[in-house]
């Protein structure tokens, strides 16, 4: 037996023009108090936001960019080499052998 129960969300109901639906969702999901038109308003006007048109071309030689653009390639560039990743995948297994260590282990933690 399978059930599939789908809700459709506050800000696509609004989106849509189902006003009444939304005004129900606002009701189930939100505190009694809060006035359903307020958060239909608050939706509808933060929806409204003009949506980016930057390029990928734009990215990389825009002035306005393309510092951006460097400093979050460099931060990802970075990070891979830090080797956090093997470290955190790693670690389970190096604390297992630091435990017939344990003067070492010691010295890594505070007593």
């Amino acid at each position: 037996m399978v059930f599939f129960v789908k809700y459709d969300s506050i800000r696509n109901l609004v989106f849509k023009g189902d006003y009444a639906g939304a005004r129900s969702m606002i009701k189930k999901v939100y505190h009694k108090d809060e006035k359903s038109t307020r958060v239909m308003d608050y939706i509808e006007l933060s929806s409204r936001k003009e949506t980016s048109t930057v390029t990928l071309r734009d990215c990389f030689t825009d002035l306005e960019y393309k510092r951006a653009t460097l400093v979050a390639v460099c931060v990802i560039i970075f990070h891979e080499m830090t080797g956090e990743n093997a470290i955190m995948l790693y670690s389970t297994e190096m604390f297992k052998r630091m435990e017939s260590y344990k003067d070492l282990v010691y010295a890594l933690t505070p007593r």
